[in-house]
């Protein structure tokens, strides 16, 4: 779920929307590698080249990588388009065709992306909205892309504060001095999203119907929070208890983890005043299950890939196929979410994107022709 920081009138809405589109396109300068270097996220001295690998290092490293291909936003449609690739350097030392044994290509040094396609789909007159995203090989960009967008808004910020903080001489439209208390007033805000995972109540009871096995974990850590200290497992048989705790945990947050592990200990009727009397002071919870969409476990703030939604056909789906499926998913999503999204007109939103996505190919063949 995608969340602005304020609630702002019709004109600033749109505004914040321009102010996404404008830090994915900061996102799309660079291949980002990594997590973002929060102060230094302005790289023309090559602070985030990538180091060599340490020779003596046993253990190489690989580091993740995204590259924004393209984003638009369509105000009619209220939805910002984008196309994200992830990719991984230093994974891969070969690529072959597989039709030539012969025919190999060494890209130790180069990490082989994977495009993704990723919406940001807004309620009427807010802020808030959906993200949805395209998962592939079980990565999901939107962790990767979000504190991005994060990091070269504020460094965006920074930078505009800091010609504000410079103004000398300059006039407004009436002719009037820009004093640098209004210069920075006039700087707009970083743009910061709030993701949380939002639960399909069908995909929700799909799941907990499939469950053939479950137990409930309450975990005890050390300080540092790393070590298990102590753990007590439970098994979770009466249907009504597995859709409790299930339900509770994937839309509770970190925040949340407390009230989660006394109301799901209480499910179990395990009294939690009688473990803190036996010095068991629970601080983590999670779900292990086993069903018919396969084994996962979950915990608040922790989203398995058992919570996407899958295609009936392997391979991608084309764009009417895809986005006639999300947008269907939509709609069962936009009360438990609540966020007022109108109906969106499947049609005209795949050929708003087919349009795209030809052109940023185009575009990319282009830079690429010698």
């Amino acid at each position: 779920m995608l969340e602005g920081q304020k609630t702002l009138l019709g004109q600033e809405i749109e505004e914040h929307r321009h102010r996404l589109l404008e830090a994915l396109g900061l996102v799309s300068q660079e291949i980002r590698v990594g997590k973002p270097p929060w102060g230094a996220v302005s790289d023309p001295a090559g602070e985030n080249e990538i180091e060599a690998p340490d020779a003596e290092n046993e253990f190489l490293e690989s580091s993740p990588t995204l590259s924004v291909r393209g984003c638009e936003y369509d105000p009619d449609l209220e939805v910002v388009h984008g196309s994200v690739a992830l990719g991984e350097h230093g994974l891969h030392d070969i690529a072959i065709n597989p039709y030539d044994m012969n025919d190999r290509v060494e890209v130790s040094e180069r990490s082989a992306e994977t495009p993704r396609r990723i919406d940001f789909f807004f309620g009427s007159a807010s802020t808030r909205g959906l993200i949805v995203a395209e998962v592939v090989g079980m990565k999901d960009p939107v962790p990767h892309l979000v504190p991005w967008i994060r990091a070269v808004s504020q460094s965006q910020r920074k930078n505009r504060l800091d010609a504000a903080n410079q103004t000398s001489g300059a006039v407004d439209e009436s002719g009037s001095p820009i004093s640098k208390t209004k210069a920075r007033a006039s700087v707009p805000a970083a743009i910061r999203i709030r993701v949380e995972r939002v639960a399909d109540p069908d995909l929700l009871k799909e799941i907990v119907d499939g469950i053939t096995s479950m137990s409930a974990e309450f975990i005890e850590r050390d300080a540092d929070g790393r070590d298990v200290l102590k753990r007590i497992s439970v098994k979770v048989k009466p249907q009504t208890q597995r859709e409790s705790i299930v339900d509770r945990i994937i839309n509770g947050s970190k925040n949340d983890v407390e009230s989660i592990i006394v109301d799901s200990l209480k499910d179990l009727d395990v009294d939690p005043d009688e473990l803190a009397g036996a010095n068991i002071q629970v601080d983590e919870i999670q779900a292990r299950i086993s069903g018919n969409m396969g084994n996962a476990t979950i915990s608040p703030g922790k989203m398995s890939d058992y919570f996407n939604y899958k295609f009936d056909k392997p391979g991608r789906p084309s764009n009417g196929v895809y986005y006639a499926t999300i947008c269907s998913k939509i709609e069962n999503l936009v009360e438990p979410a609540w966020v007022a999204i109108e109906a969106i007109d499947t049609k005209r939103l795949t050929e708003w994107v087919d349009g795209l996505e030809d052109a940023w190919v185009s575009h990319q063949s282009a830079d690429q022709t010698p």
